[in-house]
């Protein structure tokens, strides 16, 4: 199986892949190892460009040689002993790029599992604490409707032991009442006797009769 010459990875036939025209040359490589979008592959197939292609056409190798050229003229080139002649250092720079690439992709894979995980926790804890405060909101109605239930009660207990005073209040007048009827129907038991013994000793013959 060929395998792409910036990754040095396997090309399979499900995989977008690109083959250098030049007949001397004829390597393989992954469309997204070359910055070769969809839409541009579409457009080479669709032209009839693509059997065009060369891998000397391939800017990112060309501007990497020219920028690390400028940017520190020290820097010799070898180039590469291939049909096309690329450079082998600008090639070398583009495998550590795509594995650069490679690793953060990863990463950036890795971090959105985590952010998704955190994410789901984060609703367990929105679900968890707006179950806490409903169960609060219930546990303040029944302490509502506990407290006006012993606000009626205590209503209720003051208005018996109100009754219960006038109750009182009015047993003991009965019994002022009742002490006072059975006093003065003493009084009046005692007149009439002590009256009638008087009466008898003045009248002896009534008496007799």
């Amino acid at each position: 199986m060929p395998k792409c010459v910036v990754c040095a990875q396997n090309v399979s036939r499900y995989d977008d892949t690109i083959m250098c025209s030049s007949s001397s040359c004829a390597k393989q490589f992954h469309t997204k190892c070359v910055d070769i979008s969809e839409e541009s592959l579409v457009e080479l197939k669709t032209s009839g460009n693509i059997r065009k292609w060369t891998c000397n056409s391939y800017d990112s190798i060309t501007n990497l040689t020219k920028s690390s050229a400028k940017n520190d003229p020290s820097i010799n080139f070898t180039s590469f002993s291939g049909a096309c002649g690329f450079d082998i250092d600008a090639f070398i720079t583009v495998k550590i790029k795509h594995a650069i690439n490679l690793i953060t992709q990863e990463v950036i894979n890795v971090l959105k599992s985590e952010i998704a995980k955190l994410n789901m926790n984060n609703c367990h804890l929105a679900d968890e604490v707006n179950k806490l405060r409903n169960e609060v909101n219930n546990l303040n109605n029944e302490n509502s409707i506990l407290k006006n239930e012993l606000q009626l009660f205590s209503g209720r207990s003051i208005k018996l032991r109100n009754e219960v005073n006038n109750l009182n209040n009015e047993n003991s007048i009965l019994k002022n009442e009742l002490q006072l009827f059975i006093r003065k129907r003493l009084e009046d038991g005692s007149s009439h006797s002590h009256a009638n013994k008087i009466n008898n000793i003045n009248n002896p013959d009534q008496k007799a009769k």
